[in-house]
């Protein structure tokens, strides 16, 4: 939900002070599609909803679907738009990969 100082990793620490927040927010907000946005994202959402999790460059894009207490959630893990300020030649990936979430929501 925030990047630390100097665009590093965030630390352990520093993930698990912002995911109370965000597993209360998907709780009040019960959604159908999920598109974590980048590499840390991506792994607390599949390690809380149960789902085996790659790299985000083998799983982005790819709808991954799981039942829960809340309904059946799609899961689009996306790389982050950040990567393709420091990489442009994936920002074409990207927006293909965005398109995956319409294709979902109609």
């Amino acid at each position: 939900k925030c990047r630390p100082p100097n665009n590093r990793n965030p630390l352990k620490t520093e993930i698990e002070a912002c995911t109370d927040y965000l597993d209360k927010q998907i709780e009040i907000i019960q959604p159908s599609v999920i598109s974590p946005l980048g590499n840390f994202a991506c792994s607390y959402i599949f390690e809380k909803f149960g789902l085996n999790y790659d790299k985000i460059s083998a799983i982005h894009g790819k709808t991954f679907s799981v039942n829960t207490l809340l309904g059946n959630i799609h899961m689009i893990p996306l790389y982050h738009p950040a990567v393709a300020t420091y990489n442009p030649n994936t920002k074409s990936t990207l927006l293909e990969d965005f398109k995956s979430i319409k294709k979902i929501i109609g």
